[in-house]
């Protein structure tokens, strides 16, 4: 909101002439309302007073210091596990870092001042030292105003940048020069309401941060914002079905931060292969060995023409009446051994038979 200077409603009723000539008081061209004067400076002009200097907030107050707040540290990855994966392998993980910066708590307080020496009839130069005092008009060490020293004159105006200290109550003009240290103005500056401040930049020197050891670089945002992108690497566990969480070391301006950690696991190991055993030989059943053993035609036939006593095989077998030898019938069929067994026998004896018969032939 902007006001006029009160000294403008005073010269609409006031006019004062020189040679004919009309002089109005200049209008103050603050945006701000004026600051109420303080004690008896003869110079300070404000509500119900004469003087020409007069002084004001501007709308733009300074920032408070800054400083880096604390950092945090995220994993971007989703999911932030990493499984089946082989034993030894490299695994990576993406974060993010970043550090706000704030007000410091020890910045002191600063407020920028306008400060006008007006035209008017009465108005003279003022050569003058601003400080900032206490209510009764002392000097507070560290209440200073840069520029300090200033000399304006009728229609000159500047802007100041002052440290209000604890107990700071007023902004003070001090004569200077021979007659120094008399009180030209002093204006209460809780009479108007201050506007805010201006959001704190970043801090002038950036934050050293190190991630496993090395220096990582970022960036600073328009809202003040330190930010940096990291790769953090590691190593998978060395065998099959281990697990091993991972975090990486961080550390800002030489204190460490805690880091979201993650979890490494490698794969489970292969079933083994089963080993082929040898199978044993089947065991030939009873049928098949009997059936193996059956004489073949060929050696039925030798024994019929041998022996022509003996039976046949297909004889003994047509005949389901006849029995074989041992109890009952029930003996199974000679196999060939023992057919030629008989034949051998069979003709032994044919063959004794013979030779006893020649013998007796020849007795006779």
């Amino acid at each position: 909101m902007s006001r006029r200077h009160p000294l403008a409603a005073l010269a609409a009723a006031a006019v004062l002439t020189a040679g004919g000539v009309l002089l109005p008081p200049a209008a103050l061209a603050a945006d701000q309302p004026p600051l109420e004067c303080a004690g008896p400076g003869f110079q300070c002009g404000g509500p119900g007073r004469f003087g020409t200097l007069v002084a004001s907030y501007t709308p733009d107050q300074p920032a408070p210091e800054a400083v880096w707040g604390d950092p945090q540290v995220d994993l971007l990855d989703s999911p932030a596990d990493v499984v089946d994966v082989e034993p030894g392998s490299t695994v990576t993980r993406n974060y993010r870092i970043t550090i706000p910066s704030q007000a410091s708590p020890g910045s002191p307080h600063r407020a920028s001042l306008l400060i006008e020496n007006t035209d008017g009839v009465f108005a003279s130069s003022a050569d003058m030292r601003l400080r900032i005092t206490d209510a009764a008009g002392t000097e507070l060490p560290d209440g200073t105003c840069a520029p300090e020293e200033q000399k304006l004159n009728p229609g000159e105006q500047t802007i100041v940048t002052c440290t209000i200290p604890e107990g700071g109550a007023l902004l003070t003009a001090f004569r200077r020069g021979d007659f120094g240290g008399e009180n030209l103005a002093a204006w209460r500056l809780d009479s108007q309401a201050r506007p805010d401040p201006q959001a704190p930049g970043a801090p002038d020197v950036a934050p050293v941060v190190t991630v496993d050891g090395q220096a990582v670089t970022g960036t600073v945002d328009g809202d003040g914002v330190w930010t940096a992108d990291v790769v953090v690497t590691r190593q998978a566990p060395d065998s099959n079905g281990a697990q091993a969480a991972y975090a990486p070391d961080v550390a800002v301006d030489g204190a460490p931060v805690t880091a979201p950690s993650f979890r490494v696991t490698t794969r489970a190991a292969a079933e083994p292969t089963p080993t082929p055993t040898a199978s044993a030989e089947p065991t030939p059943t009873a049928n098949a060995t009997s059936a193996s053993a059956e004489p073949t035609a060929t050696a039925s036939a030798t024994s019929a023409s041998a022996d022509p006593a003996a039976p046949t095989a297909s004889a003994t077998a047509s005949d389901p009446g006849r029995k074989g030898p041992g109890a009952g019938g029930s003996r199974l069929a000679g196999t060939g051994a023992q057919t030629v067994g008989v034949l051998v026998a069979a003709l032994a004896l044919a063959g004794a038979g013979v030779l006893a018969l020649k013998r007796t032939r020849r007795a006779v």
